[in-house]
């Protein structure tokens, strides 16, 4: 499931970067409507899709919280904790590039995604912490509780963001 979860935001990011492309290539000059609006839209479909994850990871943590589902292993835990510390690596340069690609005054898409590159960078660098401590102590109550600490951390945090692109879309 989260492999279909990551998969589809994949799409979607992929859907916008080819979107942002056309944009600022020119290549949708002729729109009755303006790029604006695209960009416009496209800031909403990306919200869309960070609210639809943070909702993912609710159900997770509430199933995790009734019980409902196991935790890991302590192998399994500090695997997790070192693919997380080498994500939250190639977040951090996934945005700087964004970062130093978006001046003020940017296109509300570019915004977007450097508003998204915020909350995967954050929501990262979180899980590694609570991966790593759930590792370090493996008792399933403290495992379990960094859980759902941190999906309902990076679910709170994606709503916000996700929030803020969807007032700046619709404005």
């Amino acid at each position: 499931a989260e492999v279909v979860r990551a998969f589809s935001l994949w799409l979607l990011e992929l859907f916008a970067l080819l979107a942002m492309r056309k944009i600022h290539r020119g290549q949708l000059r002729e729109l009755d409507f303006g790029a604006g609006k695209v960009e416009q839209i496209l800031s909403m479909v990306i919200a869309s899709g960070m609210i639809l994850g943070a909702l993912w990871i609710i159900h997770v943590a509430l199933t995790l919280i009734a019980g409902d589902r196991g935790v890991g292993t302590p192998g399994a835990l500090a695997l997790g904790a070192i693919s997380s510390a080498y994500n939250t690596y190639v977040n951090v340069l996934a945005w700087r590039k964004v970062a130093a690609a978006t001046p003020v005054g940017s296109p509300a898409i570019m915004k977007a995604q450097l508003q998204s590159r915020v909350v995967k960078l954050t929501s990262s660098a979180v899980v590694t912490v609570l991966l790593t401590v759930s590792a370090r102590f493996p008792d399933p109550m403290i495992v379990r509780v960094c859980d759902v600490t941190g999906g309902l951390f990076v679910a709170s945090f994606i709503f916000i963001i996700a929030g803020g692109m969807i007032r700046a879309s619709s404005a």
